[in-house]
């Protein structure tokens, strides 16, 4: 015998809520960001804020904290003029590394390898793991 669920809509007990998916692999949190000029979240999910931390260089804080910092997060950026590198917990004014929070972790921008750090005009992470 089959089963099928058709639905239109899954929401949570309140009517209006995001259903907290449990043994599903969902992105738990993702953003795209206009990272030049006044820097601006232009959609997300699961995000409070982001911050400048200088020329490339962005934070992003997550709504819901993580079970840990040992999530997993992917992140892209791109100009219309410039072939970007994207590193993940990286701190573009001295390369150091910048270990994730539960809460917040961050993206750095260059246009390449020793080329410089460079604000992006788009800039996209996803994250996945376990909320706290």
């Amino acid at each position: 015998m089959t089963s099928v669920l058709n639905v239109d809509t899954i929401a949570a007990k309140d009517g209006t809520s995001p259903v907290e998916l449990t043994k599903q692999s969902a992105a738990k949190a993702w953003v795209n960001v206009n990272g030049t000029g006044t820097i601006a979240i232009i959609d997300s999910d699961g995000v409070t804020s982001i911050s400048d931390n200088g020329t490339g260089d962005y934070s992003v804080t997550l709504t819901n904290s993580m079970s840990d910092a040992d999530y997993a997060t992917v992140a892209n950026s791109s100009r219309e003029t410039d072939v970007f590198t994207t590193n993940i917990y990286t701190n573009n004014t001295t390369g150091a590394y910048v270990s994730a929070t539960s809460s917040t972790f961050r993206v750095a921008c260059s246009k390449g390898y020793g080329l410089g750090a460079a604000d992006s005009r788009s800039v996209n992470a996803v994250t996945h793991g376990d909320l706290a």
